[in-house]
Formats: C-alpha cells, structure tokens, sequence
C-alpha cells in the first residue's frame, strides 16, 4: 500500500480593520523602537475595607494612588486611549479591593446581559484586572465585570487563557453622570502566591469600550511581543499577606427514581421502577501558601452543568469541557503533556455498549449506566516559590454492571461494562526566565482482573532568548498499553519547533510525528495518529496605521503530511 502524502499551500489574510472616519482622527504614530516601559502602582493598606456597592464614597477610594493613562491595545496600538480610565486599588488582610471610574457618555454604556464567563460574545463595555502572584510572566489570574454587573474570571498559563476555572469574589457596578463605576473585592483564599514579607506581583488593568471596538490597557501592550504576561506592569506595597485558612467541606445526599419502560415478548411495555440513595463529601484544604489538597468522597457530580447535545456522525471522538469543580483546581498543570483528558475519570464505561453483543435472543438490557461512579478522588496542586509546579491526582472508580433480563424466564443477570480502576496523574513543571519551562508528566490506568492497563509520559520544554525574540520548543511521548498474554503495545510521537514569535515579521518551522501505536486514550484524547507533519510559517504584522488599514495581519504555511508507516 503506497503511503498517502498530503501538501497543504496556504495563503491567509486575516484581521483587516479600516480606519472609520470617527478613529481616523488620530495622526498615526510610529511603533516604539525600545522596549515599552513597565508602570508600576503602589498599593495603600485599608483600614477598614471599602463597602462594594459600585459608589466611591469610601474614604479609601479619597486617598488612595490613581492609576490612569490608559493606552490602545486595539484598533490602534501605542495611541493615547479616547476616554480617560482611572483605577485605584488597596488591600487589607483578607482581600484585594479595586475601584475603577471608566469615563463615558452615560447613554452609551453598553450593558447587554450575558450569561457567566460569556461576557465577551455580549454587546456590553466591560473591565479587567490581572495578576501575575509569582511574578513568573507567564501565570496569572484574571477578574473581568462587565457594566452590566455579569462576572467572568479565568487562570492564565503560558498564552491560554481557561475561562473554566471559577473563583469565589464580589463586584459592583453603577452608571454615573460621566461614565460608569466598577468595584471589586478578591479575597486571597482565590489566589496563590509565594510566602514572603514584601510581595511585588505582576499587574495589568484594562477596558472594553464596545461602541468603539476599542481595547485599552494601563500597562502597554507591543502587539509585535509574543505573550501579554510578560508585559505587565508591577504591583507593589504588598505587605505581611496572610491568606486564610481555605478549609471547605461540601457534604451531600441524593435521592433518584427512574420509572423505566420494558418491551415484553408479546409486544407490551412493561414499567419497572429504579430507586438509588447516595451522599458524599468534597473537601478542599489550603495546605500551605501554595498547595491545595483537594478530596471527594462518593461524589455526585449532577448539580454540575450538563453537555450540549451534539450529533456527532464523524468517526472521531467529541472533545467536552470539564465542568465538574473538583476537576478544575490546578487545571494549568495538569494539561501540561497534552496526555490527560479528565473526562475520562468517571466517565461512560468503557464497555456500554459490548453489552448488546452479549445478549441471546430472548434477552433484554434492563439497565446500564452511562456514567462511572467514583469512589473517591484525591488531588494535591500548586507551586513553589522556586517556580516548581506540583500536581498529582489519584482517583478509584467502581466497577460497573448492566442488567440483563430474559423475558422469558424473567431471570437476570449482570454484565461487567467496567472494572474497578485506578487512575493516577503526576506533573512538574519548573519556569525559568524569558518564558520558558520544562515539564515532564505521566498519567498511568490501572484495572483489576484482566482489564487493560496503561501508562503514558510526556517531556515538555521551551526555552526563549532573553529578549523574547527566538523560540526553540519541544516534546517527547510514550505510551504502553498492557493486556493479559499478550505483548505490550509501546507507541511514541514527538514534535519540535523553531521560531521567530516577536517581531513584525515572524517565522517558524516545525514537525510532528505520532507513530501507528501511539494511544494514550484511557487517559487522554486523541483522534489521530501514524503520521509526519512539517511545516513553515511566515507572518507579517502591520500595526501601524496607514492609508487603508489600522492594522492588518498575514501569513503565508507550508505545510506537507505523510503516514508515517505504510500498511
């Protein structure tokens, strides 16, 4: 069988904003020749914390430093912000609080509801604060309000951005005669951050004004530098931060009654009646600064919001999100490796549906769960002050048993659709400067009796030049499957990268390679693999307004595909 070959030509033109006659009014300036300078806010400590109902009569909010100067990001980089911002922020020993007065003609305040974390698919004007705690320019947390009070709240980790993780905070907000007001209380039992007596942590505030399309931030933002991080502008004043204790105790009881319809031999429907009674307990316990113990016993994970319905006619698998709480602390490390899919932990058997095989002829499927009852899960996350990131996650599921029924004779009998299982996650992660780390990762599945068991590392690294100008990255991946009398299936992929990431002109060259028995999927997600990728890259930015454009972006790939191994 001849190996298929694929080359992709690709010509892309995108991001192309035509200066309308309202933001052409401002002469265009030319992109800075050094590097943008870092402002730096001193924070006040509060005597007593202002009250967040989106007024500014606090006494605090009279004396406290003023942050302003606000410049575009968007449509028109390094030009002074149409509206004046302003924004001031103090702490005391529970909580940060910030207050911004963003300047606007009341009338036009955008403030469409939304729901949560979907502020930026509304028609609203919103705000941004973020913080970088470790000061790595590369992890942060970010609180966003939009003018209609709606909150979204994200953990950044290198260029993502995971709108999935949810903080517990306050917000307000109120419309005034010259614009609107936003406050904002973050306790620190939301935040991680190093154990020192002096603290200095990376910062950025910004605004959405939508009627404008505009974007502006308090620390500047080159669109030619590669990450938003590591441009952000310096907290400082931060003194003696004791963060509380973060104990939490989620116990829980739930009653279910399923009313089931069953065919009988003469064509009727018979109902029968399912009852279930259960009750468990989440805990989460700081165990220091910056570590998380985070457990669930029995859990129940029907109060988390469900998956939309998708029709998939595709032979490849559907990626969903993870919504279930437990799952979601310490997601930034977890991820690293690109090996661990956390939907697979208490997930649809792995043998639903081998069950239909099984069946004689006057056999029926009374019941089959779709989901894996956990026994319990334990995860413990963080980082330490050295920059090492630590994850690592231990979960047993129940083994599983649909109920076969002979209509016949009326005799039942079960059908084992999964095992009792171990699941187990490890990761390290170490940053160093100019945005780059190492990571090395294992995910490891573990069934009893003559279930499949497997085990699956990853070595992750990218190192940058000083200037944040020239990217090297990297990675390697095992896999082995082990089955009883039989061979192991050991698998491997790898990838490797150089780039140009900053710059008008960018550039990078690349290639991935996953071989015919690279499987990670008892605890990951994949959809393909037996093939060698290469590709070339070469972009151009232009930021600078001319006679036709505020900005335009282009890029020209090269891209060509092989099966790695012919059949």
């Amino acid at each position: 069988m001849k190996t298929k070959r694929t080359l992709t030509l690709t010509f892309l033109f995108f991001s192309l904003c035509w200066a309308s006659h309202t933001l052409a009014q401002t002469a265009p300036t030319s992109a800075p020749t050094a590097p943008l300078v870092k402002p730096t806010y001193e924070a006040m400590k509060a005597a007593k914390a202002p009250k967040i109902d989106g007024k500014l009569d606090d006494e605090i909010w009279q004396n406290a430093t003023k942050a302003g100067n606000f410049t575009q990001f968007e449509p028109k980089p390094y030009v002074v912000a149409t509206l004046p911002s302003s924004v001031q922020l103090v702490y005391d020993d529970k909580a940060i609080y910030v207050a911004a007065h963003l300047t606007e003609d009341p009338k036009l305040v955008r403030r469409e509801l939304s729901r949560r974390d979907r502020i930026f698919d509304a028609n609203t004007d919103y705000f941004t604060i973020s913080l970088d705690t470790y000061d790595d320019d590369q992890n942060g947390f970010r609180f966003v309000v939009a003018a209609s009070g709606v909150q979204a709240d994200a953990r950044i980790s290198g260029g993502n951005t995971d709108f999935d993780w949810e903080a517990v905070w306050e917000s307000a907000t109120s419309v005034v005669a010259d614009g609107w007001i936003v406050e904002i209380k973050i306790p620190y039992f939301n935040l991680r951050f190093p154990q020192k007596t002096v603290q200095k942590w990376g910062m950025q505030f910004g605004r959405h004004i939508k009627r404008l399309g505009e974007t502006d931030t308090w620390a500047p933002l080159d669109p030619r530098i590669d990450g938003q991080a590591i441009q952000w502008g310096n907290l400082e004043g931060l003194h003696d931060l004791r963060p509380p204790l973060r104990l939490q105790f989620s116990p829980y009881f739930a009653a279910d009654y399923q009313s089931i319809g069953i065919s009988d031999a003469d064509g009727g429907i018979s109902y029968g009646g399912a009852r279930s009674i259960s009750g468990g307990l989440d805990m989460k316990v700081g165990i220091n600064d910056a570590f998380t113990l985070d457990a669930t016993l029995i859990p129940n994970f029907g109060q988390v919001q469900s998956d939309n319905r998708i029709l998939n006619v595709s032979p490849f698998e559907v990626f969903f999100q993870e919504r279930r709480p437990f799952f979601l602390e310490g997601t930034e490390l977890f991820s690293k490796g690109d090996i661990f899919y956390s939907r697979r932990i208490g997930g649809t058997p792995r043998k639903k549906y081998a069950v239909y095989n099984d069946l004689a002829e006057s056999e029926i499927v009374e019941k089959n769960p779709d989901e894996t009852q956990l026994f319990n899960a334990t995860k413990v996350s963080g980082r330490t002050r050295g920059k090492l990131g630590v994850g690592v996650l231990n979960a047993v599921a129940a083994p599983m048993y649909a109920t076969i029924k002979d209509t016949l004779t009326g005799n039942k009998r079960t059908f084992e659709t999964s095992e009792l299982t171990n699941y187990n996650v490890a990761v390290f992660e170490q940053l160093f400067k100019n945005n780059s780390f190492i990571s090395f990762t294992n995910a490891s599945t573990w069934r009893n009796g003559n279930g499949r068991d497997a085990n699956v590392s990853a070595l992750r690294m990218k190192f940058r030049d000083k200037n944040n100008q020239y990217e090297w990255a990297g990675s390697g991946r095992m896999s082995h499957i082990f089955r009883d009398n039989q061979a192991t299936e050991s698998g491997y992929s790898f990838d490797w990268s150089v780039a140009k990431v900053s710059g008008n002109w960018t550039w990078r060259l690349g290639q991935e390679m996953l071989d015919d028995q690279w499987n990670p999927s008892d605890l990951g997600f994949f959809q393909q693999r037996n093939y060698l990728a290469t590709g070339l890259g070469l972009g151009y930015g232009q930021y600078e307004q001319n006679k036709i454009f505020l900005q335009a972006n282009y890029w020209l790939n090269f891209n060509y595909s092989a099966r790695y191994r012919a059949f």
